[in-house]
């Protein structure tokens, strides 16, 4: 078993503060048949993962190891959260403004482009919901970062709602 430590502080025998904890990245065997147990380090978050063995290697899909899994709760997807929902508020103004006074945008106008990244964003939420791990709905303590799963699951709840809101139909 091997412990691999990214912090230099933890390193130096100092006191972990409560960000220091973050950039632990865990490798253990569980068992020379099984694989390993590794970590996965997404910008402050680390989530574990089981390595798949060779003949579930073969049949992953390749564009799955491009985009790491997310926690759910760290800091990447805080932020991601705080800035969808600032577009949003600020696109509950701008549409009813926009439909209420038949406001006709060109495409160079400042409120046009803003608009167009905010549909841009809306489609790479899209794709982040994809690779953020959620909690198991029968057991709060853990968390479920299978790709399938978490695809399975997000194709049943808000895809259809999120690809609707997504879709420029200004430009369409």
């Amino acid at each position: 078993i091997s412990l691999k430590l990214m912090s230099t502080s933890v390193n130096n025998n100092k006191r972990m503060d409560e960000d220091d904890h973050d950039d632990i990245i865990v490798d253990m065997d569980i068992s020379k048949s099984t694989g390993t147990f590794q970590g996965v380090k997404i910008g402050q978050s680390v989530i574990p993962s089981i390595a798949l063995s060779k003949s579930q290697r073969d049949i992953k899909c390749h564009w799955c190891d491009l985009l790491p899994i997310f926690l759910p709760f760290g800091r990447f997807i805080f932020w991601w959260d705080t800035y969808l929902s600032l577009c949003l508020l600020y696109s509950v103004v701008e549409i009813p403004y926009t439909i209420a006074f038949h406001v006709v945008y060109h495409p160079s106008d400042f409120a046009a482009i803003l608009s167009l990244l905010i549909d841009l964003s809306l489609v790479v939420d899209i794709v982040l919901c994809f690779r953020t791990a959620y909690i198991d709905k029968y057991d709060r303590l853990r968390i479920i970062h299978d790709p399938t799963l978490i695809a399975h699951r997000y194709l049943r709840s808000w895809f259809i709602i999120d690809v609707l809101s997504a879709m420029p139909f200004t430009y369409l």
